[in-house]
């Protein structure tokens, strides 16, 4: 699915759907591109409290990983893998992943609030976590 812009897409909106780029999304890829881009607002302020960024990182950039996690209904997670496992030969990113991997199971964080309209959209979510965002 093509990403588009938030401006076109609310260009597209005002317009009452008439055809403002070139190749229009359908609606239901429209509202699955809106709500996912917003899940990542609704999950990572719930999961970084738990995430421990390995103290002394030499650059915070090259910490940042991502984690595929499967959800149970009531928000708690069935699995969490890291995406990119090939990153982890170095100890701190390696840290910084399995820590990250671990939010998703933590107590103080777990279950994720999520709408429960929404399940089929959150079922399996990819969650970037970024030390530049926790400063």
């Amino acid at each position: 699915m093509k990403s588009l812009p938030l401006l076109a897409v609310a260009a597209m909106l005002l317009a009452g759907g008439a055809a403002v780029a070139a190749e229009r999304p359908s609606f239901d890829e429209l509202l699955l591109s809106l709500t996912s881009g917003s899940l990542g607002g609704l999950i990572r302020p719930q999961l970084y409290p738990c995430w421990n960024v390995p103290a002394g990182a030499r650059d915070a950039k090259e910490l940042s990983v991502r984690v595929r996690a499967v959800l149970n209904r009531d928000g708690t997670a069935q699995s969490a893998t890291i995406v990119e496992p090939g990153r982890v030969s170095d100890p701190l990113i390696r840290a910084a992943a399995e820590s990250a991997r671990r939010t998703f199971f933590d107590p103080r964080c777990a279950p994720l609030k999520l709408p429960a309209d929404k399940y089929e959209i959150w079922k399996v979510i990819d969650v970037a976590f970024d030390p530049r965002e926790l400063l």
